[in-house]
């Protein structure tokens, strides 16, 4: 099976590895051996500690330092204290990183490296294209880490969405184009042209409104038991038309102009949607949910499905290619909702056994 970094795709040095979720994330949330359970994974359980995949020793190295970082954010944020806007992004940064860890970590422990022969890496997906993060609570703390997501047939196939809890705390991350840049009132491109496997490119960019409209993201309902993130990203897009952002609304609501970085826009609970000055702070603490881990993670499936039906558009491949992609966004539709009904009813029957 070939190797590469994880990182960059290089070829990996020596013996270096890369752990997907951190040491200091393992030992923070109990028995650093413990196991690692891995939905569709062969195998599909190891040690916590074991769950590590090649990585060069430049990237290993670049990005230890983004671990350094946002290590305190995450531990503030679990003891209910305030970070600030860039905080905020560097956080994004990291979920991005796991995203995307995760998905190449999959495909190594099924063998699919050779077959699939992903282009996609960590560090040329990090901080790429829009971005939002609900934060939950479930009352009771137990420390842990679960996924959901990794493990499914639409996280192989489209790994623009994830949920990871941490403890008592579930983070649900989820980024791609035009995601949230036009209700949020950036300059946006409506969908991608799909022109094939290999070939998806920017539609054109619309000028943006300079206003927020809510809720933000139509299959995202704020309510009284969740804080949600939002970033608009344009990374790349403010090539194709750059007059459209340079617009006093972008630059006055922006982290990094240089680097793309929309600023933090955040609603906690079912107030506004405010837009958090970049040094500015808050605490994204959200009220106790009455929902359990189950309920929770429907919101995924919900997320996935939602970026499936509105990223791309497909009238500008041959038919034969927009009859393939119909085909395969049907399925993972189906195997989404199929996956919520399942999720629905391990919910009914946890509050059933209390």
């Amino acid at each position: 099976m070939s190797k590469f970094c994880v990182f960059c795709g290089g070829k990996p040095e020596n013996k270096n590895a890369e752990h997907i979720i951190p040491q200091w994330l393992i030992k923070l949330t109990g028995d650093k051996s413990r196991t690692c359970y891995l939905e569709n994974a062969a195998p599909n359980n190891m040690p916590f500690i074991s769950f590590k995949f090649p990585a060069c020793e430049k990237c290993n190295t670049e990005f230890a330092e983004l671990e350094g970082r946002v290590k305190p954010i995450v531990i503030n944020i679990l003891e209910g204290k305030a970070v600030s806007a860039t905080e905020i992004s560097l956080l994004l940064d990291w979920m991005d990183k796991v995203r995307v860890g995760l998905w190449l970590a999959m495909l190594y422990l099924n063998k699919e490296v050779d077959a699939i022969k992903p282009h996609m890496h960590i560090s040329s997906r990090v901080g790429l294209k829009d971005r939002i993060l609900v934060v939950e609570r479930v009352p009771e703390r137990e420390d842990g880490i679960i996924f959901t997501g990794p493990g499914s047939v639409t996280f192989k196939y489209n790994p623009s969405c994830f949920q990871l809890m941490i403890n008592n705390y579930t983070f649900t991350s989820a980024s791609e184009y035009g995601l949230v840049s036009r209700r949020l009132g950036f300059p946006y491109c409506d969908r991608m042209k799909f022109m094939d496997i290999e070939d998806i490119r920017f539609n054109t960019i619309i000028k943006g409104t300079g206003r927020i409209c809510n809720p933000v993201v139509k299959s995202l309902s704020p309510d009284s038991e969740k804080t949600i993130i939002y970033q608009p990203v344009f990374k790349h897009m403010d090539k194709f038309a750059p007059k459209l952002y340079e617009s006093d609304y972008v630059k006055t609501h922006s982290l990094d102009m240089q680097k793309g970085l929309g600023g933090i826009f955040y609603q906690r609970g079912t107030s506004p949607v405010t837009y958090l000055p970049a040094e500015s702070k808050v605490e994204l603490t959200p009220r106790p949910s009455t929902r359990n881990m189950y309920q929770m993670g429907t919101l995924y499936h919900e997320l996935s499905n939602h970026i499936i039906e509105n990223t791309y558009t497909y009238k500008f491949a041959t038919p034969a290619v927009q009859a393939d992609q119909e085909r395969t966004r049907k399925c993972l539709v189906a195997w989404n909702e199929g996956n919520k009904k399942t999720f629905l009813h391990a919910a009914q029957m946890a509050q059933k056994a209390k």
